[in-house]
């Protein structure tokens, strides 16, 4: 009699008719030590807890990019009244518009849309201390948070990108 149970990965669960060396998905060691495998279990574990991390990143982003863009939207539309320059109401609704767009389009392309808000908003500080150099210190813990969140965010996007290339049943699974 043939016995017709079928295998099932305990990583990935991905189901097999016969006895195979490794799993062709996740690379499960069936055939190895329980070393090995243990090792392979742990290493699942931890690169499926960085991704869940990368995830809670991503949304923090988001709520900062959304923070910045409602601001800069609410302080145009309020100055627009007493604003004569109609370059520099422009210019906020622009910027308000680019840190709201990014917040947006951010789970499509973490690494592009929190770089860009980066380097935006550095350039923003870089141009207010040019006019004037005591606005470096104004709202620092702020600045400091925003700029910490969003290099968080970047270095963990670059690594769950990595574990998405080497691990490609996991970027299935977070999807």
């Amino acid at each position: 009699m043939e016995n017709n149970l079928a295998t099932y990965c305990p990583v990935c669960y991905a189901s097999y008719e016969k006895e195979i060396g490794d799993c062709e998905r996740c690379e499960y060691p069936f055939a190895g030590s329980e070393e090995e495998q243990s090792k392979h279990v742990a290493q699942h574990v931890l690169n499926k807890s960085h991704l869940e991390k990368t995830e809670k990143a991503l949304k923090k982003c988001k709520l900062i990019l959304l923070i910045i863009g409602g601001f800069l939207a609410i302080v145009a539309i309020f100055s627009a009244k007493n604003l004569y320059d109609p370059f520099t109401l422009v210019l906020n609704f622009l910027l308000a518009g680019a840190f709201l767009s990014s917040a947006f389009l951010l789970k499509k392309s973490p690494l592009l849309f929190s770089i860009f808000p980066l380097v935006l908003y550095l350039l923003i500080i870089f141009l207010n201390a040019i006019e004037d150099i005591s606005s470096l210190f104004n709202g620092i813990i702020f600045k400091f948070f925003v700029i910490s969140s969003l290099i968080y965010t970047i270095s963990y996007s670059l690594k769950s990108e990595k574990i998405k290339k080497e691990h490609r049943y996991l970027s299935k699974e977070t999807a």
